[in-house]
C-alpha cells in the first residue's frame, strides 16, 4: 500500500517551508481541560509558537484562533462548519492547517493550498488577463477560489497516485478521484448553491473534468516510467513540479466562469437546454451517474429519453449481431463466455465488450477473448478510465 509515513513527510516538508502548523483536531482532545470541547489549548499554542520561533498567544487571540475564557483558559476555534473535513487558514505571517482526522487525502489537499500561495499559482494578473474582459473583480475573485479548490483536489489525488507502490493502489486512488469528481459535479449541477461565501459550497468542488484529466496524466506518467521525475533524490515528492502540472490541468479542463456562476442561480433540472450542454460536454456516462445521484422528477425526463434512446440502439445492435432476442441475450448467465467463444466476433465488438463489462468476471472473460485493454470508446476513454471497481481496474492494469 501507499507509504503513509513518506506521504506525511511530503506534507511536513511543504508545511515547514510555509511556516505552517498542522493539527489533527482529535489529537488535541484532553478531558482534563475545562473548556467546552476539551481541546488542549496549551499544546496548540506551543506548536504554533515553536514553528514561528516566538510566543504566539496574543497573535492567535487577535486572529480568532483562541478565545479567552473567564477562568484563565482558552477555547480553540478552527472555524469549522458542519461540512468541513479540513481547512487551511492564512494569516499575514503564519498559516494553520487543521483536519478532523489524519486522512492523507485531506492533508495533501490542504498542502495544495499552501503551494498555491508559495508558488503564486493562479496569479491575479494572469487571471485578469484571461478573464478581465468578461468578469468583474468580484467574479474573478470567486472564480480564483474555485480554481484553487480544483487545484487542491487535483494535487491531492495526483500525489496519491504517483505515490502508489503497485497497480492495486494506483487503481484505488484513481477510482476514488473519479468517484469524487462525479459526486461533487452532480451535486453542483442539480442544486442551487446558497451563496459565494460558504467555504465548502459544493460548487467549488465540481471537479469532474479536472479529475478525469488528472487521472489520465498520472496514468500516462506511470505508464511511461516517468514517476521518478516527480520525486526528489531523498524520496520526497517534488511538490512544486506537481503543483505546476496540476495548475495546467485546472486551466485546461476546469468549468468555465460562466458555468461556475450558473451553479449559484439555476438548477440543471429546471433548464432542459442545459441537459443538452452536459450531454455534449460530459458524455453519456456522466449523465448516467447524474441520474443515479438524483431522485426521479420531471426535470429528468430528457435524461431518461436520452438513456432510453441509447438503450434501444444498443439493443438492436445486439439482436442483429447474434440473431437472438435481447431478452434471451441478457438472461444467459454465461453471456460473456458465449461471446468469447464466437469465432465470428470481430475485434471491434470484443473491444466494445471490455469497455462495457459490468463486473470483474466479465472483464476477465473479455480479456481472455482477446479484447484490447487499450481500446478507447467514442470519447477517448479506455476500459480502465471507465472502471468502477478495484477488481476491474486491477485486472486491466495487470493486462497492460
Amino acid at each position: 500500500m501507499m507509504n503513509i509515513k513518506e506521504a506525511n513527510e511530503d506534507i511536513k516538508m511543504i508545511a515547514s517551508r510555509n511556516n505552517t502548523a498542522i493539527f489533527i483536531v482529535g489529537d488535541l482532545f484532553n478531558d482534563k481541560v475545562k473548556n467546552h470541547f476539551h481541546y488542549d489549548y496549551q499544546k496548540f499554542i506551543d506548536e504554533v509558537s515553536r514553528i514561528n520561533g516566538r510566543d504566539m498567544t496574543e497573535e492567535l487571540i487577535e486572529n480568532d484562533f483562541l478565545h479567552p475564557l473567564p477562568y484563565g483558559e482558552y477555547e480553540i476555534d478552527f472555524g469549522y462548519d458542519k461540512d468541513t473535513a479540513g481547512q487551511t487558514i492564512h494569516r499575514n505571517n503564519f498559516s494553520i492547517i487543521s483536519s478532523l482526522d489524519d486522512n492523507i487525502y485531506i492533508l495533501y489537499h490542504e498542502a495544495g493550498h499552501l503551494l498555491q500561495k508559495e508558488c503564486n499559482l493562479f496569479d491575479d494578473n494572469e487571471l485578469n488577463r484571461k478573464y478581465g474582459q468578461s468578469l468583474n473583480s468580484k467574479e474573478i475573485f470567486e472564480y480564483k477560489r474555485f480554481l484553487e479548490e480544483q487545484h487542491s483536489e487535483s494535487f491531492a489525488y495526483a500525489a496519491m497516485m504517483l505515490r502508489s507502490e503497485n497497480a492495486f493502489e494506483l487503481a484505488k486512488s484513481a477510482i476514488k478521484a473519479w468517484k469524487r469528481g462525479v459526486k461533487k459535479s452532480s451535486s453542483a449541477f442539480t442544486t442551487v448553491s446558497d451563496s459565494y461565501t460558504g467555504n465548502n459550497n459544493v460548487a467549488f468542488y465540481a471537479t469532474f473534468p479536472v479529475m478525469i484529466q488528472t487521472i489520465k496524466e498520472c496514468l500516462k506518467i506511470k505508464h511511461q516510467g516517468r514517476t521518478k521525475q516527480f520525486f526528489l533524490t531523498d524520496g520526497r515528492l517534488d511538490d512544486k513540479k506537481l503543483a505546476f502540472l496540476c495548475q495546467n490541468i485546472v486551466y485546461e479542463t476546469a468549468y468555465s466562469p460562466q458555468r461556475f456562476n450558473s451553479f449559484f442561480v439555476e438548477k440543471l433540472k429546471d433548464k432542459t437546454n442545459k441537459i443538452n450542454y452536459i450531454y455534449k460536454k460530459e458524455k453519456m456516462k456522466f449523465l448516467n451517474h447524474l441520474a443515479f445521484f438524483i431522485p426521479n422528477n420531471k426535470g429528468w425526463d430528457r435524461v431518461k429519453q436520452m438513456q432510453q434512446k441509447l438503450f434501444e440502439t444498443n439493443k438492436k445492435k445486439i439482436e442483429n449481431l447474434f440473431g437472438i432476442s435481447y431478452e434471451n441475450f441478457i438472461s444467459s448467465r454465461n453471456t460473456f463466455k458465449l461471446l468469447s467463444q464466437m469465432e465470428h466476433l470481430t475485434p471491434f465488438y470484443k473491444n466494445k465488450i471490455i469497455l462495457n463489462a459490468s463486473n470483474a468476471e466479465e472483464t476477465k472473460l473479455a480479456l481472455d477473448a482477446g479484447a484490447d485493454v487499450n481500446a478507447k470508446d467514442n470519447f477517448g476513454n479506455t476500459a480502465l478510465m471507465n472502471a468502477d471497481t478495484l477488481e476491474k481496474a486491477k485486472l486491466l492494469i495487470d493486462a497492460g
